[in-house]
């Protein structure tokens, strides 16, 4: 298939099994752009996102990232980075936090987890968490944040460790419709000036007009 620009995601011929369940799909996303992965309930959009960011291992297939192959199975080879040198942000379904920790220290983990001081990383997701509407709940321990401030801090986090692609899996599914217009809008200029590929998983068809460049539909 034809690579998009530098910068871009790319996935060739790529096959992923999970149980009995064989997902097979190439597509390509150019940075600064997003692609939506639509499709009935079971065809395996969260599989192919966890493959994405290296928590399942590919069948087949190819799939790079800037140029770099994160993974690749032919008859002969295999290639797998492990998800921490991937530099993958993921934003799962199940948003899960440290509950333990407060909203700024959740944010500020995704820096510190690329290598940044400790000032420079709660700087860092203090100003994301702000972008986000939770600024203000910056000490709140995030046992005690609601369904939809939980997901705001959790696209605070993946953004704040500047990733190289942004992975988002049904990413707005505990925030009204307000709220999930505003996360959305918010979204598309993070990744639009960031200048990064993102994948979304959505079952909303007006979010999908709203936030996506391109759709690829698993049947």
């Amino acid at each position: 298939m034809t690579a998009p620009p530098p910068g871009g995601l790319v996935l060739d011929g790529v096959v992923v099994r999970r149980g009995t369940a064989e997902i097979a799909a190439s597509f390509a996303v150019p940075a600064g752009r997003v692609l939506a992965l639509v499709g009935p309930n079971g065809r395996g959009k969260s599989t192919l996102v966890d493959a994405i960011a290296g928590l399942l291992p590919l069948a087949a297939g190819r799939i790079e990232l800037d140029g770099t192959v994160l993974a690749r199975v032919t008859p002969s080879s295999a290639t797998f980075l492990p998800p921490q040198e991937r530099g993958v942000g993921l934003v799962p379904q199940r948003h899960v936090l440290f509950a333990h920790l407060s909203a700024l220290e959740n944010a500020a983990f995704g820096p510190r987890s690329t290598g940044a001081g400790r000032a420079v990383a709660r700087a860092t997701g203090q100003r994301w968490l702000e972008r986000f509407g939770v600024g203000d709940l910056a000490h709140r321990r995030a046992d005690r944040l609601s369904g939809g401030q939980s997901q705001r801090v959790a696209l605070a986090r993946a953004l704040a460790a500047e990733p190289r692609a942004l992975l988002l899996d049904e990413p707005f599914a505990a925030v009204d419709a307000d709220g999930r217009s505003e996360l959305g809008a918010l979204v598309r200029e993070a990744v639009a000036g960031a200048g990064i590929p993102c994948v979304l998983v959505s079952h909303d068809a007006d979010e999908v007009d709203r936030l996506a460049d391109a759709v690829h539909r698993l049947s």
